[in-house]
């Protein structure tokens, strides 16, 4: 008897379809094996499809059957933005607790849940910009979120809507919780990444940011939070 994905391939075809909506950019589809997310050595990674067009990537998951993958062979799913393009979206990882309601607040482009307690944030931006300058942006909105400052690279693996996250053995699958439509206002950002981190350097290691420190979002010296 075979099993029935249609639940989850729906959340998923939901999910690329809104990305599609919203941004011309291209993902690369990969897979990592469960083994692999707890020993990298292992190497138990597979690119899926390279520069794929939103519109087209659902089917390409479709004739690689990913989601049987996923449930039977432990496959995790990924998207990652592809390189040589311009950007029109940011990501923050592992974006938890009050921000996730600060988030939702500020109705952001998409919050999705990857795990039971962590989520990522998809910012929408006021326009395409370069790699770097979407590294830069990155930086500062996960600063703002308490995300995690190992995940800044434009290219950074995010999971799917629509597939299980073996990695806690909960057999969670990731989901959108939040959709909205504020759009991030890309010099706003750079400014704050200026007054942040273009310092000099004895500046800037008096007042590195620290992600094991938790900031209230009503401290004082974060007030420029407001437009975030």
């Amino acid at each position: 008897m075979s099993i029935s994905f249609k639940e989850q391939e729906d959340a998923t075809k939901q999910f690329l379809s809104l990305l599609a909506s919203h941004t011309k950019m291209r993902i690369d589809v990969l897979l990592i094996h469960h083994d692999s997310l707890f020993d990298r050595s292992i190497g138990k990674r597979l690119l899926v499809g390279s520069s794929v067009e939103l519109s087209k990537a659902f089917r390409l998951m479709k004739e690689e059957n990913l989601w049987w993958k996923n449930s039977v062979k432990k496959e995790n799913v990924y998207i990652a933005w592809s390189r040589n393009q311009h950007y029109n979206i940011a990501t923050v990882d592992d974006i938890m607790g009050e921000y996730v309601e600060r988030f939702r607040s500020k109705n952001h482009f998409l919050l999705v849940q990857t795990s039971a307690k962590k989520y990522q944030g998809y910012f929408l931006l006021d326009r395409y910009v370069t790699y770097e300058t979407l590294h830069k942006v990155q930086k500062v909105l996960c600063r703002v979120y308490s995300g995690d400052t190992g995940a800044l690279s434009p290219v950074q693996l995010k999971r799917c809507a629509g597939f299980e996250n073996t990695k806690y053995g909960d057999g969670f699958v990731v989901r959108i919780v939040h959709q909205g439509s504020n759009i991030v206002n890309v010099d706003k950002v750079l400014s704050l990444y200026r007054k942040w981190f273009e310092k000099t350097r004895k500046t800037v290691k008096k007042r590195i940011y620290k992600r094991e420190k938790k900031y209230s979002l009503n401290d004082e010296k974060f007030k420029c939070w407001k437009d975030f």
